[in-house]
């Protein structure tokens, strides 16, 4: 089995966000906020090769939303997700497996682009899209906190 880390996007939430209920005086001491309560975060990608399957683990944001929408996302590094899995000698067409971990839209984003007609269209066609009945659940009746999260495109 061998094991690649991929880095879709660098960006910056909001502490509070972030952490939830969790005092900042308690992960202020292993995430340094900015002046405006920002922290930085890395959507980190897991691509595991085995010896008949080639898996993603999430896919980030990708980068179909528009300008308005990636403002306050505020994100400083976008790598395209097809580039970087060629960089670790792989293509989106060799994926035969996209797990994701639950369907947030920095988690699920980028398994769809839209194509030159505006259609939508899978990023890695050949491969299954696995996620959890009770997520898939979680994502079409959202509590009010966490329905900006969640696109019916993705």
């Amino acid at each position: 089995m061998e094991l690649y880390a991929i880095i879709s996007e660098v960006w910056k939430i909001d502490g509070g966000v972030s952490f939830g209920v969790v005092p900042k005086t308690i992960w202020e001491a292993s995430f340094e906020a900015d002046e405006n309560n920002l922290v930085a975060i890395a959507n980190r990608l897991l691509l595991i090769k085995t010896d008949n399957r080639l898996i993603l683990i999430n896919t980030g944001f990708g980068s179909k939303r528009g300008h308005r929408y990636y403002k306050y996302k505020y994100i400083q590094q976008r790598n395209n997700l097809s580039e970087a899995i060629q960089q670790v000698g792989f293509s989106a067409e060799t994926v035969t497996d996209v797990i994701f971990t639950h369907l947030h839209d920095d988690h699920c984003g980028g398994a769809v682009e839209y194509n030159e007609k505006g259609e939508a269209a899978l990023v890695f066609p050949n491969a299954m899209h696995w996620y959890s009945e009770q997520q898939y659940k979680w994502a079409k009746h959202p509590n009010m906190r966490e329905a900006a999260s969640f696109f019916p495109d993705n």
